[in-house]
């Protein structure tokens, strides 16, 4: 929530998982910093684009915040705006949509795959499944880019027939039904099982946040890609993969 920003050609958007416990956005700038890229950053409360709103129904709360969230925008004057939770970039989109903005949006492995040819990449000792977030790929129909950015560092896994048919991280209930979230979770770390990965890799940090506490209690690795794009990028001398 800063009180001043700079204009700059590239913005990450960071909203409300700027605290991420997945580490997303902390990786996202040391990996612009290694591209030695100019930035500004844009997150906090009171910067969310109220999609969380608008699945618990108050919808005019939620479009003040997006509308809020154009006006904080519009201080940076960016071309990309680049954000890692498939929420805010659909958030992004509508804006975009609404005003007419100039600038691009841009999810977080959209935007690495631009520079990943300046980056030198290692792979992960094992195969990592993919879990593909509703508004990327089921909703735009845009599987490609988290799987070419994966190739790079691991095998990939897939855990379902076709990108779209991949299950829901059960965040569009809120967490309101317990039940249906926990066989959600249950049969995700099965099918990830059953598939022979060691781990899986989100492009969404919510699906992240969403999957931590099964993933951690089965003990199975589980990724933001942004985190695991960043280990796999760091200098040999720096190298520690969880």
């Amino acid at each position: 929530d800063k009180a001043h920003l700079e204009h700059k050609s590239l913005l990450f958007y960071f909203g409300c998982y700027i605290a991420s416990p997945s580490g997303a956005p902390a990786a996202t700038l040391a990996l612009a910093d290694r591209l030695g890229l100019d930035y500004e950053v844009l997150g906090g409360v009171r910067s969310c684009c109220g999609w969380p709103q608008y699945l618990s129904g108050q919808m005019g709360y939620g479009q003040q915040m997006l509308t809020h969230l154009g006006t904080l925008i519009e201080q940076v004057r960016p071309e990309v705006v680049v954000s890692g939770c498939a929420e805010c970039y659909a958030g992004l989109l509508r804006l975009k949509k609404k005003t007419g903005a100039a600038w691009t949006p841009l999810t977080t492995p959209d935007w690495l795959l631009q520079h990943a040819d300046a980056l030198t990449w290692r792979k992960f000792d094992y195969p990592i499944a993919i879990h593909d977030s509703c508004h990327v790929t089921k909703k735009l129909g845009n599987p490609q880019p988290a799987r070419d950015l994966l190739t790079r560092m691991a095998d990939v896994v897939e855990i379902a027939e076709t990108p779209e048919d991949c299950v829901c991280c059960g965040y569009y209930n809120l967490h309101v039904s317990h039940d249906v979230n926990h066989a959600l979770h249950a049969d995700k770390v099965k099918v990830v099982q059953e598939k022979g990965a060691q781990g899986l890799a989100c492009e969404c940090v919510t699906c992240w946040e969403s999957f931590q506490e099964p993933f951690r209690e089965a003990e199975l690795p589980l990724w933001d890609l942004m985190v695991a794009a960043e280990q796999a990028t760091r200098p040999q001398a720096e190298v520690q993969y969880g």
